[in-house]
């Protein structure tokens, strides 16, 4: 077995069972090596007097840093083909979906602006006819992987955040081109800085519900649009017939993304839907 092959078995795991940082298992194939062709000799025919005892001599390992998180999974995805112990973006999902960020499986399914926090798996930057920059992409999450471009005057604005092995929050809408989708990104953050500006908001939905709409049946297609939306983000009912507000409970906090918001404004009206910092 050589070398570039137990380096691949190392970034698919398949040695993590020694319970060694995967660097470090990198780090010592030369000596791990040395060591098997030591114990083993070439002529497996004939008896080794000294087998034994080379096998109680075994090498250390070679001390290194750990594998950053990012080169881990990059590695792991470009032997396996996918990411077997984790995603890079799956650490921060959970607050990216209170703050009303969407997952790339939904992004199939939607049309309208929206944004998720993605990982860029892979950039290509060209130049246009005109001599100007622009870039393709391959981004993923847990739900899945998209193609993704940045054209001339987005990439100037955010190309120190779109690059390969980069967490980026991007915003923009999909669209279908040459029979696949494709996201149009149409502004892009940093993802730790973005959810360090967005820690501490506390964002609260108003709806108002109009005389027509105070029906039961109304009101429970309301709560069932709620729960599938869950977050962080307070919700006050405004009923215009009576002039009272009530804040519903904590467990019917949403979370207030691009797509839910359409949807209470095609359900309530357009001027009945206030998101407020």
């Amino acid at each position: 077995m050589n070398r570039k092959t137990l380096e691949a078995l190392v970034h698919s795991g398949s040695f993590d069972e020694f319970g060694e940082d995967r660097a470090i298992l990198l780090a010592s194939l030369d000596v791990a090596i040395e060591h098997a062709q030591l114990v083993k000799p070439a002529d497996s025919g004939k008896f080794d007097l000294f087998a034994e005892e080379a096998m109680m001599l075994k090498p250390k390992y070679v001390e290194v840093d750990p594998i950053m998180l990012v080169d881990k999974l990059y590695f792991e995805k470009e032997v396996l083909g996918f990411y077997l112990s984790d995603h890079p973006v799956s650490i921060y999902e959970t607050e990216l979906k209170n703050r009303g960020l969407m997952s790339l499986y939904d992004f199939e399914k939607n049309t309208k602006r929206a944004a998720a926090g993605v990982y860029i798996t892979a950039a290509k930057k060209i130049r246009t006819k005109k001599g100007d920059s622009m870039a393709f992409f391959t981004i993923s999450d847990s739900s899945g992987e998209m193609e993704a471009v940045a054209f001339p005057d987005v990439y100037r604005k955010f190309s120190a955040v779109l690059g390969q092995g980069m967490l980026a929050v991007i915003e923009g809408k999909t669209e279908e081109r040459e029979g696949k989708k494709q996201f149009i990104i149409q502004r892009a953050e940093d993802l730790e800085k973005w959810l360090e500006m967005n820690a501490s908001s506390h964002a609260v939905l108003y709806l108002k519900i109009n005389k027509d709409r105070e029906e039961t049946a109304v009101l429970q297609e309301l709560n069932q649009i709620l729960r599938k939306n869950k977050g962080n983000t307070g919700v006050v009912l405004h009923y215009e017939r009576t002039k009272a507000s009530v804040r519903l409970p904590k467990e019917s906090q949403v979370a207030p993304n691009p797509e839910f918001l359409q949807e209470l404004k095609d359900f309530l009206g357009e001027k009945n839907v206030i998101l407020k910092d």
